[in-house]
Formats: C-alpha cells, structure tokens, sequence
C-alpha cells in the first residue's frame, strides 16, 4: 500500500533536519540544496486518492437507492448484497433484513480493466 505525505510536514521536517547538520556543511551549497527540496515539494503534485469509505450503521440510515452493496452482519463482510424497498437479500435471495448491522456502497469499478485502479 503507498503512503502519502503531508507537503508541510516534510518541508518543516526536512528543513530541521537539514540545519542540524549546517555547521558541518558549507552554508551556500546546503542553502542551494535546501531550496532545491523545497522547489520539488512545492511543485509535487497530490496523490490521486479517495477518501475511504466508511461504514453506515443500519440505526443511522439505510441507502435511498435500490442496488449492490456491502454489508456488514454475523462478525463478517458480505459482498453484493441487496438492497430493494427497504429490505436487504443475499446472493441467494433469502431476506437478511434483522441480520444487517452496517453497510457502504461499493466501490467503482477499475477504469479500462486495470484493476490497480
């Protein structure tokens, strides 16, 4: 899994960093170097993320839409299940309405079948 960094968090830490080690490192070059770091943070562009999505408890709300979702019931995550006029079915079409605890919509499909997003 990638990590993403907070730009202001690594160009304060950097710059510490950096001038603890000033009095062993000519004053000009590491300036030069310090500004370059700071020129490329600058310019990093923001990872493509979306945000996580979070569970919904069954008390708070349930969908508006009919459709495919994942739910949450019986200490496991179930896939695709149904949601249709305010019940919730299985993928073999048994009612599980009492059962469900929490459920999310499911996430978008890969773009043009790369399935590492």
């Amino acid at each position: 899994m990638a990590e993403y960094v907070d730009k202001q968090k690594a160009r304060d830490l950097f710059q510490q960093k950096c001038y603890n080690v000033s009095d062993r490192i000519n004053s000009v070059e590491l300036g030069m170097f310090v500004d370059g770091i700071m020129q490329v943070l600058d310019e990093a562009t923001a990872a493509d993320v979306q945000p996580a999505k979070q569970w919904i408890s069954v008390k708070d709300r349930q969908p508006q839409k009919n459709g495919f979702y994942l739910t949450y019931y019986s200490k496991q995550i179930h896939v695709s299940q149904w949601f249709i006029s305010a019940n919730w079915y299985n993928e073999h079409g048994g009612n599980v309405t009492n059962n469900v605890e929490y459920w999310q919509p499911l996430p978008k499909p890969p773009k043009d079948g790369d399935i590492n997003g």
